[in-house]
């Protein structure tokens, strides 16, 4: 039986940096979130929108809150682990746009049950946002948040990672994981 996947898009930060909500912003002549979506959609039979702002909804796929308000991605990994209907939950947040299809299915073809998390990285830097996590999680994460462990790094480090390298020199790897935060970044 071929596995199903739950695609994640984290989308409900504060964008403090931003001045304004980042999913909706146009980039390269299109909301941020739609990259995100194109980029989930050719791999995962059900899509969530991890949101606390409106204006989600016009996208057709279901957007859930999160219950621990304040929390960061953590918070949204939460909701999206219970929420999720399959096993594997493949998360992206959608300040990055240059996360295209191609990278997500390398990310999905390193999904093993010996690992409860696959993770992407580039030289020495991790992109926890750009990731599969188990629903095995579920309570680690719900616990984390209850003793106020916020960090995703440091969560990281406490469970079992498969840390998948895209390596910088290959065309399609190059600026994937530069996150846009802010009106600079954007231009």
């Amino acid at each position: 039986m071929k596995r199903k996947y739950t695609g994640l898009i984290l989308s409900g930060g504060k964008s403090s940096r931003m001045g304004s909500d980042k999913g909706l912003i146009d980039y390269k002549g299109k909301p941020m979130i739609e990259y995100a979506i194109d980029a989930l959609s050719p791999h995962c039979h059900e899509l969530l929108i991890s949101a606390n702002q409106g204006g989600y909804e016009q996208y057709g796929v279901p957007v859930i809150n999160d219950s621990y308000s304040e929390m960061g991605p953590m918070g949204g990994l939460y909701e999206g682990l219970r929420s999720a209907n399959n096993q594997w939950v493949v998360v992206l947040s959608c300040d990055l746009p240059n996360v295209s299809a191609q990278i997500i299915g390398k990310l999905i073809s390193n999904i093993s049950d010996e690992f409860e998390a696959i993770v992407s990285s580039r030289e020495k830097r991790v992109q926890p946002l750009c990731a599969c996590y188990s629903k095995k999680l579920v309570a680690k994460v719900e616990d984390d948040l209850n003793n106020q462990k916020l960090k995703m790094m440091k969560f990281l480090e406490e469970i079992k990672v498969n840390y998948v390298l895209f390596d910088e020199k290959e065309e399609q790897c190059v600026n994937v994981f530069d996150n846009i935060n802010s009106q600079a970044d954007l231009r």
